[in-house]
């Protein structure tokens, strides 16, 4: 096999098996789980998906409820018989709620309403198969930990607060003659005679009453032989209360002490090779903190030689707790008899080390405290980068969602524009040919000899306004024809008069007047002559928005400076507040009220500035007025390709 066969079957996550009697749908959903690694089946009929499920195993089914001949509910019914591990998810067209009570109670473990949110059914199918797995685990641990106790030596067993068996392993079974199912959910009096039954219940009440562990050695009469035990009981409690709500008891059978006493040096030996030769490390310290003993994966950990760290004291590698919250912690575990934390040791070197701590205290070794430390440092070294990953993806892919949004709406709008232009375009072509006409009779009347000095006067007003009107006619259709993006050397003061005669009529009608000032050193300038036109007739509209109706001017200022030449437009209204100045530029901001503004004038204006390798400043205050400077090089600068 090659190695992208090998990577992309390891790559495959779960076998699903979808049933809809609509095709569109299960086209889209199998497409989904392909895209995303899974091995999928799809099924048209509730008939043809049971037919497959006798044959092949699947992870998980995804069923439409409404189809015909059979319901997604009663397919799901017929698919647990079938595989009882399958995980069931319901999809629906229809507020159907008693269906989707019925779904859940048959197993289903989610319901996804039509149309449906395919990220929404990704992460459904994702956290089922992690719960899956979650539950397989939990057996595994619950398998490890029923065969730890069950080949432990002792006699262990959990009852409630009750006096019932919860738990016994295998060792009291053999011990007793007796089986899990026959003392389960009993208490000892109605599991074992009253002689046995009296030792068993021995200080179960005062384990209960007092919230805390009691040792004592007791002699159970078994198979007519009297037996020794050493007899440990404790409560066991609630993940942090301190709510009793169960009775643990680990019995050591000392009758064949002398036997125990013989092996007691092989098994000290035993401790030692696997203290030793573990890959976490281990020590035990004293109820005061102070070291006892460590092992050598430890000493390796902390850098110290096992000689220098038995000087030591829990307080002097403890990186991240004060005294105080270790004395606390010490305090705690020899009351709860086990805590697992997290913190840091300090390295010899002074270098902080992450670490796992379980700590174990047990009423059998009074004075000593059990330790096991594992260092964590790559794994919160990969949890920090994997969190800094996931961050930086997270900005990006929202950088990148405000990028898409902002361009999609700068090309309708600049589709809108292009639109109305073409229609601006035609209407003028269409006004010039009547025009045409009309001068033409007027140059026919002018010829005549019977025309009085007054008729002739206003003939020839006439002819004058059509020429203005041809004038205006040429400059929609100059400013309104597709660009070619083709940069010209033009006179920016002939530019700016075209544009005040495109719009000197909206203004005048706004009772706003429009001044000119223009330097007499300023030179041909090299642009695409229809963008910047865009630019000064939207700023002359917003000086007329901002002057809202009243009456006032405009001043159109031009000045070379260096290289460059800039062009002002300052108008006499409201000013711009401080808040807005800062968003000015920014795609789709506006201070206009909807239905007058996009918000996309200036930012459209300001790309095209700095296309051009210009700049475009503003100058305002509230009353005092607005000055928009369109600042451009006057040298042979080649416009930018995006």
């Amino acid at each position: 096999m090659d190695t992208e066969n090998k990577n992309s079957l390891l790559s495959v996550k779960a076998r699903l098996l979808l049933v809809d009697d609509e095709e569109t749908i299960l086209f889209f959903l199998e497409k989904l789980f392909q895209e995303n690694s899974y091995l999928v089946e799809t099924r048209s009929s509730a008939k043809e998906a049971l037919e497959l499920l006798s044959r092949e195993e699947f992870d998980i089914l995804i069923t439409d409820i409404r189809m015909p001949a059979m319901d997604g509910i009663e397919l799901l019914k017929k698919a647990k018989e079938l595989q009882p591990q399958l995980e069931g998810m319901i999809i629906s067209g229809h507020d159907d709620i008693d269906s989707a009570i019925a779904a859940l109670k048959l197993g289903a473990v989610n319901y996804f309403r039509k149309p449906l949110n395919f990220d929404e059914i990704l992460l459904g199918v994702s956290r089922c198969l992690e719960k899956r797995k979650l539950q397989k685990e939990i057996k595994q641990k619950d398998a490890c930990f029923r065969a730890f106790i069950d080949n432990s030596s002792s006699l262990i067993s959990i009852k409630d607060v009750k006096g019932r068996y919860l738990m016994i392993n295998k060792r009291l079974e053999d011990l007793f003659h007796v089986t899990s199912g026959e003392v389960m959910n009993k208490t000892a009096f109605e599991a074992f005679s009253n002689m046995q039954a009296v030792a068993l219940s021995a200080y179960d009440f005062d384990v209960l009453e007092y919230n805390t562990s009691h040792k004592f050695e007791t002699t159970i009469d078994i198979d007519g032989k009297e037996r020794f035990f050493v007899v440990n009981k404790f409560p066991i409690r609630l993940f942090n209360s301190d709510t009793v709500y169960a009775i643990g008891t680990l019995g050591t059978d000392i009758t064949d002490i002398i036997d125990v006493r013989e092996n007691l040096k092989s098994a000290e030996e035993r401790y030692r090779t696997y203290v030793n030769s573990s890959i976490d490390g281990f020590f035990l310290t004293d109820l005061e903190g102070r070291f006892l003993e460590v092992n050598e994966a430890y000493c390796r950990m902390i850098g110290y030689s096992c000689e220098e760290f038995l000087q030591l004291s829990a307080y002097d590698i403890e990186a991240v707790q004060t005294p105080e919250e270790i004395k606390s912690r010490i305090k705690k575990i020899h009351e709860q008899g086990y805590e697992r934390f997290e913190t840091m040791h300090r390295h010899k070197t002074g270098r902080l080390i992450d670490v796992s701590v379980s700590c174990n205290f047990n009423p059998v070794f009074p004075d000593v405290f059990f330790v096991f430390v594992r260092d964590i440092s790559e794994q919160k070294k990969i949890q920090r980068e994997l969190q800094i990953s996931r961050e930086h993806l997270e900005k990006r892919v929202a950088e990148r969602s405000n990028e898409l949004e902002r361009t999609y709406q700068q090309l309708l709008h600049a589709t809108k524009l292009s639109s109305i232009g073409k229609l601006t375009s035609s209407i003028a072509h269409e006004f010039n040919n009547p025009l045409n006409g009309i001068q033409s009779v007027f140059e026919g009347i002018k010829l005549s000899d019977s025309l009085g000095e007054n008729d002739l006067k206003m003939v020839n007003m006439a002819l004058d306004e059509c020429d203005r009107l041809k004038t205006l006619i040429q400059s929609l259709q100059d400013f309104n024809k597709p660009t070619p993006g083709v940069q010209e050397d033009i006179d920016i003061h002939k530019l700016i008069a075209d544009v005040i005669a495109l719009c000197e009529k909206d203004l005048l009608k706004s009772n706003v007047t429009v001044l000119k000032e223009f330097s007499d050193k300023i030179p041909l300038v090299k642009v695409v002559p229809d963008q910047v036109k865009q630019v000064l007739l939207n700023l002359l509209n917003n000086a007329r928005d901002a002057l809202q109706g009243k009456e006032g001017r405009v001043l159109i200022r031009t000045e070379l400076r260096d290289e460059h030449i800039a062009l002002h437009v300052h108008d006499t209204g409201s000013g711009i507040t401080p808040g807005a100045m800062e968003h000015i530029f920014e795609p789709f901001y506006s201070t206009k009220p909807q239905v007058k503004g996009t918000g996309l004038g200036l930012s459209i204006s300001y790309g095209i500035i700095k296309n051009h390798g210009g700049d475009i400043n503003v100058a305002s205050s509230p009353g005092n007025g607005t000055t928009f400077s369109v600042i451009l090089p006057v040298n042979n600068y080649e416009m930018q390709v995006a």
